[in-house]
């Protein structure tokens, strides 16, 4: 099970995965160097957490979809969670404790502005497959299978909100050292992360991913060094 980090600031969103993979069966073996986080196109951007055969299902299903709308990332969740039962009934409640983060800018509930948004969707935590959103300046931590609950409280507590969004490297450098702390302490999630940012600058709204050991990125003296720049649309571009 993955280690996702999820943060909802004013103008930015970030969201980081491991790329470790859990097979199960005559006993439980692990493959690094899955890449679990996904671009959408015309979103942000989403990170799957759960087994294998739910992970591959998501994505072939987002492969194959053109995700333009919230309702869409609940169907293709939703889809994925069935077919990965039916290929696989014997791990359904492993299969239905999966979850997915996803990111994207649009009109903000009741004020009729543009924000970003970012949303949970796990089927104990969200009744009836709806979609929880994450609240400005909120984290939010999927911890890896079997955690220690004490130390997911201690962890919830620590690491539950965070506002000096105006400086971005600040911002990675507290969610990277909460990644390290995590994921160091579990073998069902690597020490490898994946970032996604979606987030406005000066000169429009920007998708920048980050890839690297979490204990190198949080060394680095410029992490903007290990920026990969996605897409970019320009303040000058028709936003809807």
């Amino acid at each position: 099970m993955t280690l996702l980090i999820g943060y909802r600031g004013e103008f930015l969103t970030i969201l980081m995965s491991d790329d470790r993979v859990t097979y199960h069966g005559d006993k439980v073996h692990f493959e690094d160097g899955n890449n679990k986080l996904i671009e959408l196109p015309n979103m942000g951007w989403s990170v799957a957490s759960g087994l294998t055969d739910f992970i591959d299902a998501y994505k072939l299903k987002l492969a194959k979809s053109d995700i333009r709308s919230v309702e869409d990332i609940v169907n293709s969740f939703s889809s994925s969670i069935k077919t990965a039962i039916s290929e696989k009934p014997f791990l359904k409640s492993d299969i239905d404790n999966s979850e997915i983060l996803a990111t994207w800018f649009g009109t903000e509930r009741d004020i009729n502005t543009l924000a970003f948004h970012m949303g949970l969707l796990n089927k104990h935590k969200v009744n009836d497959n709806g979609m929880a959103v994450l609240q400005r300046n909120n984290i939010y931590i999927g911890f890896p299978y079997g955690f220690n609950h004490d130390k997911i409280e201690e962890y919830r507590r620590k690491y539950a909100t965070f506002k000096d969004e105006l400086n971005l490297s600040k911002i990675l450098n507290f969610l990277l050292q909460a990644f390290y702390e995590i994921s160091s302490q579990s073998d069902y999630a690597n020490t490898h992360c994946d970032i996604g940012i979606h987030m406005f600058d000066s000169d429009g709204i920007y998708k920048i991913r980050i890839s690297g050991e979490s204990k190198d990125l949080l060394r680095s003296d410029d992490i903007t060094k290990h920026y990969e720049i996605v897409d970019i649309i320009k303040a000058d571009s028709d936003l809807h």
